[in-house]
């Protein structure tokens, strides 16, 4: 079965999302909380190299370094560097074939039925529309809630990605969506947590116009 995979940073909600394996990056995380509760009564494991089936705790906590800690001045391109260094440690340690991935604060009702080995998909979630002045919530679909039907291809777009410093200039989220062509899908009841607020995709109708440049 298709497993899914959450990766923070901002740990304060992943126990909330459908992800069976969270990866927390030492040198920047928090909010991580030391037992699960609420509706998925998940259990973390500090535990780190589990293959994804190993029958432990519903929800696996594995802690990874990315080497990046938070710096104000330059975290625009660090926090892109951290997504695709812990992107690429699920990639190359834990997935053989296809993946979900779902943000730490971002949560896909159903989500596994969509693991249908034929597309790569790109989840909508509510976010903010940050090319507007008014910062209005939008349906957003390029982000990095994703269904990958075959990792290898992301792994090769994902180490080109770090080798052209591209993340000087475009978001990963838009890169990775633009190079696997994702079909983007809206799932009723998905979630996502703005700014310690938690919006419904049932409740956005805008759909967000991607610029890149």
């Amino acid at each position: 079965m298709t497993t899914a995979y959450s990766f923070c940073g901002n740990c304060t909600h992943v126990c909330e999302n459908q992800s069976d394996i969270v990866i927390v990056d030492k040198s920047y995380n928090y909010g991580l909380q030391d037992t699960c509760s609420g509706g998925n009564s998940h259990t973390p494991t500090a535990i780190r190299g589990v293959p994804p089936n190993t029958p432990t705790a519903n929800k696996k906590i594995i802690k990874y370094d990315t080497g990046i800690v938070f710096d104000e001045r330059n975290e625009v391109e660090n926090r892109r560097i951290r997504i695709i260094k812990l992107m690429l440690y699920i990639i190359d340690y834990l997935v053989d074939d296809d993946a979900i991935f779902i943000d730490a604060d971002v949560g896909i009702p159903n989500v596994k039925v969509y693991a249908d080995k034929k597309t790569n998909k790109s989840f909508c979630i509510p976010a903010v529309n940050k090319d507007s002045p008014f910062q209005e919530i939008i349906r957003f679909c390029h982000s990095t809630n994703l269904y990958i039907k075959d990792v290898e291809l992301l792994r090769q777009y994902l180490y080109k990605y770090i080798n052209m410093k591209a993340y000087t200039s475009i978001p990963v989220d838009i890169y990775i969506n633009l190079v696997l062509n994702t079909v983007g899908v809206s799932v009723p009841g998905t979630w996502h947590y703005i700014d310690g607020k938690k919006y419904s995709l049932d409740n956005v109708l805008g759909i967000g116009i991607v610029r890149v440049g």
